[in-house]
C-alpha cells in the first residue's frame, strides 16, 4: 500500500529541492544611541545594590534564635502537609 500525503506534488526519491542562499543579508536596524547607553551604566554604577537597613535587619534575624516563632513553623508544615497529601490523590 503506498500513501501519498501531496499528491499534487511528485515525489522523486532523489536528490531534494537545492537551497539558494543569500549573500548580503543586512542585520536588523537595532540603533540605540550611544550617550544613552553610556547614561544608564552611569546611574547603576552610582546606585548601590545593597541597601544598609535590609542587610541590617536581616542579620539581626539571622542571630535570633527564635526567628521564625514556632507557631509560623506549624503553620507553614501544616500547609506543606495539607498540599502534598492533595497532591497525591490527583486533586489540586
Amino acid at each position: 500500500m503506498e500513501v501519498k500525503l501531496n499528491p499534487g506534488q511528485s515525489v522523486s526519491p532523489g536528490a531534494g529541492q537545492p537551497v539558494v542562499r543569500q549573500q548580503n543579508i543586512q542585520p536588523a536596524d537595532n540603533t540605540m544611541s550611544f550617550e544613552r547607553s553610556q547614561g544608564l551604566e552611569k546611574i547603576l554604577q552610582q546606585s548601590s545594590p545593597l541597601r544598609p537597613e535590609a542587610v541590617a535587619k536581616a542579620s539581626a534575624l539571622v542571630a535570633d534564635n527564635n526567628y521564625p516563632p514556632d507557631g509560623v513553623l506549624k503553620q507553614v508544615a501544616g500547609l506543606l502537609a495539607n498540599n502534598l497529601g492533595s497532591a497525591g490523590n490527583g486533586a489540586d
